[in-house]
């Protein structure tokens, strides 16, 4: 019986519950008190925190305010709940590292914006390389100074084969890793948030090789050259015209 339900109704109850997630979730979009077209999300890992601070500051100083984990989750407010709603906002500016593409809540936000049909017009790719530690606080005392800090590659590899596999296999390993770790749980009961969880590495594991085929095949622009031009080629991708922001720097 045991064997029964891990195999035949423990599958059937996850289908139904993804199921109405899904009716869930779109019900909401279709909603048009839930949207708000000017809300743009900023996605990135917490390594990278000092890039993500100075591009909120800059869009901030071009009248764009970003939606945030750490300015818009209040104490006490779901984590999940909150990444959920990453798929309704209009844009999503992804900063795209290597600490990013191995991040669970990244990636669990990747696969929320790509529940949308037409999530790759949504998507605002920012990827960094190496070079771009430049734009973390105190970069020069650090470099001197931090060993560990001099040796970090934050670059995402994605644009050789290699590169890709790399991280495919990473998913790979968290998922063997955790099935075989369940496994060693003796009660039923406690299997479930466990579970709940590896579905979460399933669905990375799934789409994660389908989503870095399509960041390394769209063009890119580095960041240095984003923030000399005042993002625009972010801006002019969500239609923000210079006027635009001049009347949301004037307040009016």
């Amino acid at each position: 019986m045991d064997a029964f339900n891990n195999e035949v109704t423990k599958h059937l109850i996850d289908y139904i519950r993804e199921y109405l997630e899904d009716v869930i979730i779109d019900m909401e979009e279709n909603e048009e008190e839930q949207i708000d077209s000017s809300k743009v999300f900023i996605s990135y890992s917490w390594t990278n925190k000092d890039i993500a601070d100075m591009i909120d500051e800059d869009f901030k100083g071009l009248g764009i305010d970003l939606t945030r984990d750490e300015r818009d989750l209040k104490y006490k407010d779901s984590i999940k709940q909150f990444m959920q709603q990453v798929g309704k906002h209009d844009y999503v500016i992804m900063i795209i590292s290597d600490s990013y593409l191995k991040s669970e809540n990244c990636m669990y936000e990747v696969m929320e914006v790509m529940r949308n049909r037409e999530y790759k017009n949504k998507i605002l790719m920012i990827i960094l390389k190496d070079e771009d530690k430049r734009y973390f606080k105190d970069y020069e005392e650090r470099i001197k100074n931090d060993q560990e800090f001099s040796n970090l590659a934050i670059g995402a590899d994605i644009y050789s084969t290699t590169g890709r596999i790399s991280y495919i296999e990473y998913w790979e390993r968290k998922e063997e890793e955790l099935e075989s770790s369940i496994a060693r749980i003796k009660t039923e009961i406690n299997k479930i948030q466990p579970l709940n969880e590896l579905k979460r590495i399933n669905n990375i594991t799934r789409d994660i090789g389908d989503f870095l085929t399509e960041l390394s095949d769209w063009m890119s622009i580095p960041l240095k050259e984003l923030k000399e031009s005042d993002y625009k080629p972010l801006l002019d991708d969500m239609n923000i015209s210079e006027e635009k922001m001049v009347v949301n720097n004037t307040g009016l």
